[in-house]
């Protein structure tokens, strides 16, 4: 990743705690060919432009950005029964694929 640009995270307070986020600004601003997003899945801490960070990768693919994203499978939905059938594990925040 050393030839990668890393755009930096947008600091958010919520309840005396700062939370690194996407900073969607910056990556319109930037306006790369393509914008490498970690979970996709993700809430996004209250303050932020979306709710979910699937939303934050819509506005981009809107703008022209093309996007890669991490995915954790646990929380794609059709899986989720599989999942939540392993012992002591619950899934709870689901994605759906639509």
């Amino acid at each position: 990743m050393q030839n990668l640009e890393i755009i930096p995270a947008k600091k958010i307070e919520y309840r005396g705690v700062t939370l690194p986020e996407m900073d969607i600004d910056a990556v319109l601003v930037r306006r790369p060919q393509l914008a490498l997003v970690d979970e996709l899945a993700h809430t996004n801490a209250p303050g932020s432009r979306h709710p979910k960070r699937y939303q934050d990768v819509m506005e981009l693919l809107e703008s022209g950005i093309d996007v890669y994203s991490t995915l954790n499978i646990q929380h794609v939905e059709s899986l989720r029964i599989r999942w939540n059938r392993l012992p002591g594990y619950r899934c709870m925040k689901p994605f759906r694929i639509r």
